[in-house]
């Protein structure tokens, strides 16, 4: 059984026991990896996050889902690039992603709000993400 937020109540340590027993049951649960990288993200801990979403991609690499929840978590931490590719093969992937295709449009302008360090003399200095 692959817990859900839902499922989860109580503490930190009880949605990591839930995780654990599902990983116990079946270590390469793509699915189970993915929904503990969403719950990680929703605890701000972007990099075991991160983690949790590049396993669950190692186990399926057609996991548009999970494509598209790294591009979530990477664009949280401003990796607009990276974020970018994955929203890409997300919409690639699953052409019914609307999300991950809007995010496809949208980023392009994000990376260069993202990228400003500063408005000096009339240009705008950029850096790379």
């Amino acid at each position: 059984m692959i817990p859900f937020d839902s499922d989860i109540k109580g503490t930190t340590n009880d949605a990591l026991i839930y995780y654990r027993q599902a990983f116990a049951f079946k270590a390469d649960n793509g699915p189970a990896h993915n929904r503990l990288g969403i719950w990680l993200n929703r605890q701000g801990k972007f990099n075991e996050a991160t983690a949790a979403f590049r396993r669950a991609l190692s186990i399926d690499p057609h996991f548009a889902a999970a494509h598209r929840n790294l591009g979530n978590t990477l664009s949280a931490q401003g990796k607009i690039h990276e974020a970018l590719a994955c929203f890409r093969e997300a919409s690639r992937l699953n052409p019914e992603d609307h999300t991950a295709r809007h995010m496809v449009s949208a980023l392009p302008g994000a990376i260069f709000l993202f990228s400003t360090e500063s408005c000096k003399g009339g240009s705008y200095t950029l850096r790379e993400t």
